[in-house]
């Protein structure tokens, strides 16, 4: 069971973080509930997403939605294990059928802690516009085969979500320092000490 302080400090991180996204991007916003820091999200996207199966009767444009919505549980067993997440509105698409949602990389085995809630719905919302999708092992095998067949109608909706300084706080990276000791005429440049953690 995770630590219930570190939890309560990474909700609350968490929930600093989806602020500045609904921030930076219109496109994006949310309802919590469930506590101070909440552990419930709902998520709106307003992007284009198939909402059901285009046919030769029901042509592509009357298949697009333009508001999807997902709920995401932050569980007491979060962030060792994944967050809950369920599809609210309908949609066609690979990742998800019937309420449930498939993230592949993000799967229970596969999951890791140091994922940020933020960076998880910024890959939500590439999946419901057919930027991200995993056709070889669907949840929903007839929309596998729909965006198999479809690809150079792919992505549904082209524009970006959040700015560069969104992207650059979710961002995990090394950190490099450099000890350098003040220069002295005898010494050479190779003299620094270079440390990563």
């Amino acid at each position: 069971m995770t630590n219930p302080h570190i939890r309560l400090a990474r909700l609350k991180h968490e929930h600093i973080q989806m602020l500045a996204l609904r921030n930076d991007c219109n496109r994006i916003d949310f309802t919590s509930a469930g506590g101070d820091p909440p552990d419930k999200y709902a998520i709106t996207f307003r992007c284009k997403g198939l909402i059901k199966r285009p046919t030769v009767k029901i042509p592509l444009s009357e298949c697009i939605g333009t508001e999807h919505k997902i709920g995401i549980e932050l569980h007491v067993l979060y962030p060792n294990e994944p967050p809950k997440l369920t599809m609210i509105t309908p949609i066609f698409h690979p990742n998800f059928h019937r309420g449930a949602v498939c993230i592949g990389a993000f799967r229970k085995e596969m999951w890791s802690p140091a994922v940020p809630l933020v960076e998880l719905v910024l890959m939500l919302g590439n999946m419901i516009s057919y930027r991200n999708y995993e056709p070889s092992d669907p949840l929903d095998k007839e929309a596998a085969d729909w965006a198999e067949q479809n690809r150079h109608l792919l992505p549904l909706d082209r524009r970006g979500w959040i700015s560069q300084i969104i992207q650059a706080q979710t961002k995990t990276a090394d950190v490099v320092v450099l000890d350098i000791p003040p220069a002295r005429d005898h010494e050479r440049d190779d003299d620094a000490d270079i440390r990563i953690f």
